[in-house]
This record gives C-alpha cells, sequence and structure tokens, in this order.
C-alpha cells in the first residue's frame, strides 16, 4: 500500500527544485501517422529494406511483450535492429509497440499496476530498451486489463512518461474507443 501525505507550504524550509519544468520538443508537426507493425514474440521482425510507406511517419514493430511472470521481453534480434534502420533512414520514427496480450495476462498486469516496485522495474525496462535500440519513442498497448486497475494505469503512464520525456522521448497509449472497439492513440 502506497502512503501520500501533505505539508502546509509555510511549513517548508530549504525548499530546492530537483527537476526544472521540461520543455516539450514536438518529434513530429502536424499530424501522427503511426502503423503498427505486428509480427509476434515467435517471428522475425519484417525485412522492410528498400520499401516506404506513403503517408506514415512514426512505425510501431511489435517489440515488446509482458511474459507470463510479467516481465518486459523482447523480440528485437538481428532483423528488428535492421527494421530500426530502416526506419530511421527512411525518416521514420521508431515508437515501438508494449503488449500484455495472452492468455493469463489479465491477472498478470494487474499484479504489476498494483505494486509499486512492479511498476518502477517495468518502466526500468522500458528506459534500458530504448536507449539499447535508440528508440524514438513507445507504444503502450495494454488490452487485457481489469477496470478496476484502471486509475492504476493511469498511475503507471504518469510514473512512465516522464521518465521518457526527459530523454526526448514520446510516450504514445493505445486507448480503446468507446464506439465499436476501435484503437485511438494518445501521445504523451
Amino acid at each position: 500500500m502506497e502512503n501520500f501525505g501533505y505539508v502546509k507550504s509555510d511549513k517548508l524550509e530549504n525548499e530546492y527544485t530537483v527537476r526544472e519544468n521540461m520543455e516539450d520538443k514536438k518529434q513530429i508537426e502536424g499530424k501522427i501517422n503511426m502503423t503498427w507493425d505486428y509480427f509476434s514474440e515467435y517471428a522475425k521482425a519484417p525485412d522492410r529494406s528498400g520499401t516506404t510507406i506513403d503517408g506514415i511517419n512514426v512505425v510501431s514493430p511489435s517489440f515488446f511483450y509482458l511474459d507470463d511472470e510479467g516481465n518486459l521481453q523482447e523480440n528485437v534480434g538481428e532483423e528488428g535492429q535492421d527494421y530500426i534502420n530502416w526506419a530511421h533512414d527512411a525518416g521514420y520514427k521508431v515508437w515501438p509497440m508494449v503488449s500484455n496480450a495472452g492468455e493469463g495476462m489479465l491477472n498478470v498486469t494487474s499484479e504489476i499496476m498494483n505494486s509499486y516496485q512492479k511498476r518502477q522495474e517495468l518502466i526500468e525496462s522500458i528506459v534500458n530498451y530504448c536507449v539499447k535500440y535508440k528508440l524514438d519513442g513507445i507504444n503502450i498497448d495494454f488490452e487485457n486489463m481489469k477496470q478496476e486497475d484502471k486509475d492504476l494505469y493511469s498511475r503507471f503512464i504518469i510514473e512512465l512518461t516522464p521518465r521518457l520525456k526527459e530523454m526526448g522521448l514520446v510516450t504514445s497509449v493505445d486507448v480503446t474507443a468507446p464506439d465499436r472497439g476501435r484503437n485511438m492513440v494518445t501521445m504523451f
């Protein structure tokens, strides 16, 4: 359980700012046109060398997923690194998907959301992969979630976003629209 408290501002002494306000620097001016490039954790990244995708400025390959233990796994490999290089060479931003797809992920995801330590471990893994692969951002696509965890999921995004933003990276989140189950992307 997390504890929060408040102190009246007139009781504070020796106050100092840990982090200055960060300026938002947009990676993309105008509309974001993103495509998901899904290939599952068992298949290799597609070979896109020599190709372009008209109208797209962001690609989101399915590189990262939570396993049954709640650990973040990667499916990048040499083919994925080639994919990242292709995307950057073609002028695309790369915001890989982090997925919680699969059987039994409802409880695994709930366990992560309900634990500050597990949320921080997941955030640290995401940050490390962003650095390792020189990514431009990340796309969170959590679909197997309990309704009662929605505020904790928001807390997770609130905790993740400043970590990525201070590195100049984007956090995008797939949300299910209330009509006909279509996914929408929200950026932070």
